[in-house]
């Protein structure tokens, strides 16, 4: 027998499969049944106004109804106002008299404002003064349409900052507080009715006049000679 004649008997409680042929995918074409969204490349520009027009009414009647909404109070608000998923959380009115969330002296619980898009004035507000850019992680509810490319929330030269409403009163209130007291650590009561303003009156640079009683002044006065009326100078 020859070589090309031997056949090789498989072993035995082996059972043989037959061979699975391969289905070849033509080029270009999933094999799933569903096929994918075409991906399309935007420009930032065209990628916000693709979610404003998304946020818009679907139709005319909603148009008609949105406009009815906003053309008494669009008019008299600036382009600086708050958007208004942030107005109802603002503890200050941006929105002016027609604000429906600021109402019988409601106010939410954080402070924002318009920090200048500049990388000085942005590291100060944050580094020194503690300010928080607006960003998804910190408020997930608000609308995408809101968020520019950088993940912020942008209107012209201004990007939006936050910080607790605690926070930022104490901010305000501190030049006047640090006003005051500077004014008071300089108050030095001399006598009954007269108060100095010098924390050393004894200082020989200190000149407290006598003004004398209140029953010996009048109503005209000799001043070098020259009679004057009595005037609050």
């Amino acid at each position: 027998m020859s070589q090309a004649q031997i056949v090789k008997s498989p072993p035995v409680g082996v059972v043989e499969k037959p061979p699975v042929k391969e289905e070849s995918t033509p080029v270009g074409i999933l094999p799933s049944a569903e096929s994918p969204k075409p991906l399309v490349i935007m420009s930032e520009l065209d990628s916000y106004i693709s979610e404003q027009i998304k946020s818009q009414p679907q139709t005319l009647d909603g148009a008609v109804q949105r406009f009815e909404q906003i053309s008494a109070t669009g008019a008299t608000r600036h382009r600086l106002v708050l958007p208004e998923f942030f107005e109802r959380m603002s503890h200050d009115c941006s929105w002016g008299q027609d604000c429906p969330n600021h109402v019988n002296g409601t106010h939410g619980p954080w402070a924002f404002r318009w920090l200048f898009k500049e990388k000085r004035a942005i590291d100060h507000a944050r580094n020194v003064v503690g300010w928080m850019l607006v960003n998804r992680a910190y408020f997930p509810q608000a609308p995408r349409l809101l968020f520019t490319a950088n993940g912020g929330v942008e209107v012209g030269d201004g990007i939006l900052a936050f910080i607790p409403a605690k926070k930022a009163l104490e901010l305000r209130e501190a030049p006047g507080k640090k006003s005051r007291d500077r004014i008071e650590s300089q108050m030095t009561p001399t006598g009954p009715d007269y108060t100095m303003m010098t924390s050393n009156p004894k200082d020989e640079r200190v000149y407290q006049p006598d003004l004398g009683p209140e029953s010996q002044e009048t109503s005209e006065t000799s001043v070098h000679g020259v009679l004057v009326e009595g005037r609050d100078f």
